[in-house]
C-alpha cells in the first residue's frame, strides 16, 4: 500500500567532519586513516627496497632472508621517509582538539610535493601505513599529547584487543627481543 510504513527504526548517528578523528567517541576509528595502498606510500616502499638492495637485503616482510630482519626493514622505511624531508607541523584547525580528537592528514596528503608536513599523529599513521604496505603488523601508540608507531617483530604476536589500553602488556612486549619495536616518527 502506498503511504503505509512497513518498518521503522530510530538510530543515533554520529557524523564527523572530513578527515577528523573523534578520539573521545570513536577511538578505534584511527586505523581508518591508514592507507597502505596509496601510490605515494608505494613510492616510499620502492625507495625502502632500493635501500635494502644497497645493503644486500630485501623487503620480504616476516620471511627469513639474510640481512633483512623486521627491524632492518623498518629502518629502511624510516630512512626512506627521512629522505622525503617532511616537516613537523601543528594540527590544522578543527572542531575538537586534544583528548577528544583532531584533524588528520592522510598519508597521501603528508607525502604530497606541495605539503610535506604533518603532526606526530599524521607521521605515525604514515609510517604505520608504510609498514602495512610491506605486510608488517604495525600499531600507533597514543600517549598524552603525542603519537608514535610500533611494529611487531614477530608475525605471530599481537594484542587480543584493539585498542590495547594495557600499558603493562605493551611495556612487557617492548622489552622482549621478539616483541614490539617502538619508533618515534617526528625526527
Amino acid at each position: 500500500d502506498v503511504g503505509k510504513t512497513l518498518a521503522y527504526e530510530n538510530k543515533k548517528v554520529h557524523l564527523q567532519p572530513y578527515l577528523h578523528w573523534n578520539r573521545s567517541e570513536h577511538e578505534e576509528s584511527l586505523i581508518a586513516f591508514m592507507q597502505p595502498n596509496d601510490p605515494l606510500v608505494a613510492r616510499v616502499l620502492n625507495r625502502a627496497g632500493e635501500l635494502a638492495n644497497e645493503e644486500n637485503g630485501r623487503m620480504v616482510g616476516y620471511q627469513n632472508w639474510k640481512n633483512s630482519s623486521t627491524g632492518k626493514q623498518a629502518e629502511w622505511f624510516y630512512r626512506a621517509l627521512q629522505e622525503e624531508n617532511i616537516h613537523y607541523l601543528c594540527p590544522p584547525a578543527g572542531f575538537e582538539f586534544g583528548a577528544s580528537g583532531q584533524k588528520v592528514r592522510i598519508p597521501g596528503m603528508v607525502l604530497h610535493e606541495n605539503v610535506k608536513q604533518g603532526t606526530c599523529l599524521d607521521l605515525a599513521i604514515l609510517y604505520a601505513s608504510c609498514l602495512e604496505a610491506a605486510s608488517f603488523n604495525s600499531m600507533v601508540f597514543l600517549i598524552c599529547g603525542h603519537a608514535f608507531t610500533g611494529v611487531w617483530l614477530d608475525n605471530e604476536k599481537n594484542f587480543s584487543t584493539y585498542p590495547c589500553k594495557d600499558w603493562n602488556l605493551v611495556d612487557q612486549n617492548v622489552k622482549l627481543s621478539e616483541g614490539i619495536l617502538p619508533v618515534e616518527c617526528t625526527f
